[in-house]
């Protein structure tokens, strides 16, 4: 055979190897770049269903809290005293700080109440009862206001809710999502 021949056919195939690492590289990276792409994406789509699982939880916890006060605030009387409600005591037009202590939402006894007077922002005085509610799926803080609103001849309730997805005392965690409902009533 001749040595000419040989040589230039070994260089022949060297240069096609080289093309080959070339043309594998460049593979092996739009690989990998689409792998990327599809793990962000993917990443992204789990934080959003998170953050929307935690602001479910925390609008039902809100939903669950203000029902349970709405309830407590509408049904109860006392049978001793039939002008005292759960929230606030109403004597006619005026609205007094109640002795009840005590509601059971969920089966749990709530007996945290934070009862203040104040005055509401048409000048009307108020009795403000805030208590917290923290079951195992429910985590929620409710303030209930009740005013006589004299110049309608009548005792006006609102009743916030603020849910949480996390227990209450673990509000400053970043994780924590709020979410809050409000009902006005009569």
């Amino acid at each position: 055979m001749n040595k000419k021949f040989l040589k230039n056919n070994s260089q022949q195939i060297s240069t096609k190897k080289g093309f080959a690492l070339l043309i594998g590289v460049l593979v092996a990276g739009i690989l990998l770049s689409i792998t990327l792409v599809m793990f962000s994406i993917s990443l992204k789509n789990t934080t959003l269903s998170t953050i929307g699982k935690s602001s479910q939880t925390a609008l039902y916890s809100a939903d669950t809290a203000l029902e349970c006060a709405y309830y407590w605030d509408t049904k109860y009387v006392d049978p001793v005293d039939p002008d005292q409600g759960v929230f606030a005591k109403v004597v006619g037009l005026t609205v007094t700080q109640s002795n009840v202590n005590s509601i059971t939402c969920l089966g749990e006894t709530v007996t945290a109440f934070t009862r203040t007077t104040g005055i509401t922002s048409d000048g009307y005085p108020s009795v403000i009862t805030t208590f917290g509610l923290d079951t195992d799926n429910v985590h929620a803080i409710v303030t209930v206001t009740k005013w006589a609103d004299t110049s309608a001849g009548v005792v006006k309730t609102k009743i916030e809710s603020r849910g949480h997805n996390l227990p209450n005392d673990e509000l400053d965690n970043p994780q924590a999502v709020e979410r809050g409902l409000e009902v006005h009533y009569p």
